[in-house]
């Protein structure tokens, strides 16, 4: 890979912007889920402690970097010493930056900010791309996506998911 990777963001959202509540997704909608483990598999992902703590576990088949202002956090001793360890970063920059050369090591052309809420509001100056999906909600929340102005975006590429709820997928690259 020659070029260096792009910062994409990823995230489910309701139409009121909502993408969590109480540490959880507020639905469970198995198509999306696909899409992003499909998205993300086998390139970096950057994400707050909060959002860690809520997965249980590092996402398999990806470099997990985890954000946090504690640093007396430690990770779980099986997570540590697991075969797919997390690793821990202070700032987004920081993160974004071991994203980055770890997409050079893996030979990757993407690298994922996947949440929470104050993590994509912090990493959006640097994000080139958006994978959006929107959800036919407007549940009650308390971690939200930033809202972003859509005059410095292009949709390129739009994914229809039927279901209850219906969502659509959307592909949105910087102007």
């Amino acid at each position: 890979m020659s070029n260096e990777p792009v910062i994409c963001a990823i995230a489910a959202m309701a139409k009121n912007r909502v993408i969590g509540r109480d540490n959880a997704l507020p639905w469970h909608i198995p198509g999306d889920m696909h899409h992003f483990k499909s998205v993300t598999s086998g390139k970096p992902v950057v994400m707050g402690r909060m959002t860690y703590e809520s997965l249980g576990r590092p996402l398999p088949g990806r470099t997990n970097i985890v954000i946090t202002s504690n640093r007396d956090y430690r990770f779980p001793a099986a997570h540590r010493d697991g075969k797919n360890p997390p690793m821990m970063a202070f700032t987004i920059d920081a993160a974004i930056n071991d994203a980055i050369n770890d997409a050079y090591r893996r030979n990757v052309d993407e690298v994922f900010v996947i949440g929470g809420g104050q993590i994509y509001e912090a990493a959006m100056p640097r994000i080139q791309r958006l994978y959006l999906t929107i959800v036919d909600l407007e549940p009650e929340g308390d971690a939200f996506f930033p809202a972003i102005n859509m005059d410095e975006w292009t949709e390129t590429a739009r994914t229809e998911l039927p279901g209850n709820p219906s969502c659509v997928i959307l592909t949105l690259e910087r102007n």
